[in-house]
């Protein structure tokens, strides 16, 4: 039979195992949510508002409600607009604890682009934002390109930008940023208009950048001349170990730099 000292152990360490646990579970709208709505974080770690369509008003309330402790925020298709991502923009400049936005499906439009850009250039914490089919398009990926190459910015890992009507001047803007920026892993570009013009600016950037190891740019109307250049950009490409690339033209849409260099077994 163990002892009570044992025992009182045992529950010592079951209690803060539990307390553990709980700081980790990511909270759900109804708890997030109160009845006169506010929001309230307690002691989530990881909170979602998903669908809600709280809108431009609610998102005001919820930044001033975000405690230090909080790393990831899912505001995945809650109506949010221009006016909504500029809140968000103005809580990044000064947040340091969160480290995950997802933003997807929001219109915040490329003025909404440009706010949240305003505040990543001065945030030093959030490592993955998502904005897929947020209606950024060139003048917001422009902006978003501007803060990449801030030196204070440069704790940001994955950017998501799906299908937000970027062209070859967003890809220009963007891929001239990664020269400088020396954290951003993966970039997912998918169901853009980057045309073979915005092939040819990242593949232009694999020879001056190193961190970048995910390169997605399916579905973007890029050509075998295009692709070609991609292909040259892989064999000169100082991406350690190696990049990724994804893009209609390959065999299963990807290919890697590893293997544009003729190596075998990549690590």
């Amino acid at each position: 039979m163990a002892s009570p000292r044992r025992r009182a152990v045992a529950s010592l360490l079951v209690a803060a195992l539990g307390t553990a646990a709980g700081q980790f579970t990511r909270c759900k709208p109804d708890r997030v949510i109160q009845p006169d709505g506010s929001f309230s974080f307690g002691g989530c770690r990881e909170a979602t508002v998903f669908g809600r369509r709280i809108g431009d008003e609610g998102i005001a309330r919820l930044v001033k409600a975000i405690p230090p402790s909080l790393k990831l925020l899912d505001i995945w298709s809650s109506g949010i607009g221009p006016l909504g991502a500029a809140a968000l923009g103005k809580m990044l400049e000064t947040n340091t604890g969160l480290e995950k936005l997802y933003m997807n499906e929001n219109e915040i439009g490329p003025a909404g682009a440009k706010a949240l850009a305003a505040g990543l250039a001065k945030n030093r914490g959030l490592n993955t934002l998502w904005l897929s089919s947020c209606g950024v398009g060139d003048e917001g990926a422009t902006a978003l390109a501007g803060a990449l190459s801030k030196t204070q910015a440069q704790t940001l890992e994955v950017l998501d930008l799906w299908n937000n009507s970027i062209g070859p001047t967003g890809a220009a803007a963007i891929a001239t940023a990664l020269e400088s920026n020396h954290r951003l892993r993966t970039l997912e570009m998918r169901l853009n208009r980057l045309g073979d013009a915005g092939a040819a600016s990242f593949a232009a950037l694999m020879p001056k950048n190193v961190p970048l190891s995910t390169l997605d740019l399916i579905s973007n109307g890029i050509s075998d001349t295009g692709r070609q250049a991609l292909r040259e950009g892989l064999k000169v490409a100082r991406a350690n170990p190696y990049l990724v690339l994804f893009e209609d033209g390959f065999p299963q849409q990807q290919t890697t730099s590893w293997e544009a260099k003729g190596q075998q077994n990549a690590p």
